[in-house]
């Protein structure tokens, strides 16, 4: 998903991270996201991801 022009992608270890463009580099983000994703999309200023095995979906709010 991408949220303000920024990049993010999950790793399969559960592991997100977001993508800075002034270093060309990858910065791993902390979130208390489960593993079991199956989806994810963007509205605004959020993310949602979730919706796998256990049904369960999750924000995820840079701000925060």
């Amino acid at each position: 998903f991408a949220l303000d022009g920024i990049p993010y992608f999950r790793k399969s270890n559960s592991d997100f991270y977001r993508y800075i463009s002034s270093t060309a580099t990858w910065e791993k983000v902390e979130t208390k996201i489960l593993t079991d994703v199956a989806i994810s999309f963007s509205i605004g200023n959020k993310a949602y991801v979730g919706m796998g095995k256990s049904k369960a979906m999750w924000e995820y709010d840079p701000s925060r």
